[in-house]
């Protein structure tokens, strides 16, 4: 478990080396701005208990590739960003009425 949200200005892909699927679990996991591009692939983001998603993009841009979004109050949270989600699973994210598994008040794919 991560003990705060890690924050991402520059171009950025994380992608596990020789391995299938990495978990990680944090109340806000990453946080994406300043214009960076950010790419992620074949992670497990989980338990964020933060109203601003598991992941939190703000002005940026946000790929995500085979990835699962679990048990989170929102999966991703997107303001002024672009976000582009592919062969990707969302379970059990936003029970409450107000979260969601993708919000964005930006442009979405």
């Amino acid at each position: 478990m991560l003990s705060s949200p890690l924050t991402i200005t520059a171009n950025t892909t994380i992608r596990p080396y020789k391995t299938s699927n990495v978990t990680l679990s944090a109340d806000g996991i990453f946080i994406i701005q300043n214009n960076a591009s950010v790419s992620i692939c074949n992670l497990t983001l989980k338990d964020s208990k933060s109203e601003r998603g598991a992941i939190l993009v703000e002005n940026g841009t946000l790929t995500v590739l085979s990835s699962v979004f679990s048990n989170n109050s929102c999966g991703i949270y997107g303001r002024n960003g672009n976000i582009d989600v592919s062969y990707s699973q969302f379970v059990n994210n936003g029970a409450d009425p107000d979260h969601y598994a993708i919000y964005n008040e930006g442009s979405a794919a």
